[in-house]
């Protein structure tokens, strides 16, 4: 009986080790092993050295252009050793650690110039180019002949001021909105069964209007029914178009349904697991998509260009929700994030894709459903692209 009973205890002992929960460790943060930086012709590249993969998030505040790794320490060597600064375009370079593991890299510019950022593996680090802005030439007065005492006065002609360099017009004048998905093509389905193909087309008809009505800009819609469209030719068709803007409209949906919020995405490497895991998604109607990833990113300096743009428009846009639907609805601000969207790599101009809400959360698809609340999310949208397409970056206004 003792046999038993030891047996019996021996066993129920097993038994709660094997279903007692072990801590998760979580990932130990990365080290910024130095900050590099040295000039080209044409930008200036800053790289941040590490000894690992590190997701950050990007922001500009005035012309400081603020790189945040999210689980990172600086190295002994880097704290001793300020980084260096070899050219004209960077006037400092800053570093900054803030609680749970969180360091800001803050470059400041001499001017607002445009900038991108991307990562580089082999070995990990995260690439800051600068483009250079000319310095304005300050013309220098041309010095009148004197006139020879004995000459004799003539009326002259009042020569006409020379006329101001005429500066290249880069107003917003066209812009495709692309409705996620359609026809055969779901899109997520909310508990209810309320489907992303339905809510997105919705919304990008209000906003359409919203754009032709109060900003008189031309708006072109990749879909205007339920009809299914292949990723390649919804980014062909706005190229086609010489469109100046293309914005993606899609909701979003997770295995958890306590899952909610509002992300604004533009095309680079996956910012974190869960942008590669939706861009995976988002790309599974094209198998290209993924394949073509590593021969399309950042190698010609026109799409240097739109990506810059891109990322001005993605926080503007992700600004006006947390302005006007984060607070009044509860909901969360995701960020602004990197996700190699199949649709975003094809395009010639400035382009993001919007995950307006998760139609996976309950309440979140009750919203979804109302006509008021597309209404809403189609405002909130006119109110990111038209501080936009106010910004210097956007060429100040039509």
């Amino acid at each position: 009986m003792n046999h038993m009973r030891t047996l019996f205890l021996f066993v129920g002992l097993m038994i709660g080790l094997m279903t007692r929960p072990f801590p998760i460790e979580a990932a130990p943060p990365a080290t910024l092993e130095k900050i590099r930086s040295w000039a080209h012709d044409g930008y200036t590249r800053v790289v941040l050295d590490l000894d690992r993969p590190a997701a950050y998030e990007v922001s500009l505040h005035a012309s400081a252009i603020s790189v945040s790794l999210t689980n990172a320490t600086p190295s002994a060597r880097l704290l001793t050793t300020p980084p260096a600064i070899s050219d004209g375009v960077i006037q400092k370079i800053e570093l900054y650690q803030h609680p749970n593991h969180r360091l800001a890299v803050v470059i400041t510019p001499k001017h607002h110039n445009p900038y991108k950022v991307f990562t580089l593996s082999g070995p990990d680090r995260v690439v800051i180019d600068i483009l250079s802005v000319p310095e304005p030439v300050v013309p220098v007065p041309e010095k009148k002949p004197e006139k020879r005492r004995d000459q004799t006065r003539k009326t002259e002609k009042k020569k006409k001021p020379e006329s101001a360099p005429v500066e290249p017009v880069t107003g917003i004048r066209t812009i495709v909105i692309d409705p996620g998905h359609g026809g055969k093509d779901p899109g997520a389905i909310g508990a209810s069964g309320l489907t992303e193909k339905e809510v997105v087309l919705d919304v990008s008809r209000r906003l359409r209007t919203l754009i032709r009505q109060r900003l008189k800009k031309k708006v072109i819609l990749t879909r205007d029914t339920d009809v299914f469209i292949p990723l390649g030719q919804r980014a062909a068709l706005a190229n086609r178009a010489g469109a100046d803007l293309f914005i993606s409209v899609h909701v979003n949906a997770a295995e958890d349904h306590d899952l909610r919020g509002v992300e604004t995405y533009l095309f680079g490497r996956p910012t974190d697991a869960a942008a590669g895991a939706l861009a995976a998604r988002e790309n599974a109607e094209d198998d290209k998509a993924m394949r073509d990833f590593e021969k399309i990113i950042l190698d010609d300096m026109q799409r240097d260009f739109t990506l810059n743009a891109a990322l001005t428009l993605a926080h503007f846009t992700q600004a006006a929700f947390v302005e006007r639907i984060v607070p009044k609805y509860h909901t969360t601000s995701l960020g602004v994030k990197h996700a190699p969207f199949y649709v975003l790599s094809k395009t010639k101009m400035p382009a993001i894709l919007a995950e307006i809400a998760f139609v996976s959360h309950p309440a979140e698809e009750a919203r979804l459903a109302r006509p008021s609340y597309r209404q809403e999310i189609a405002e909130t949208f006119f109110a990111g692209v038209a501080a936009y397409i106010a910004s210097p970056e956007a060429g100040g206004g039509p």
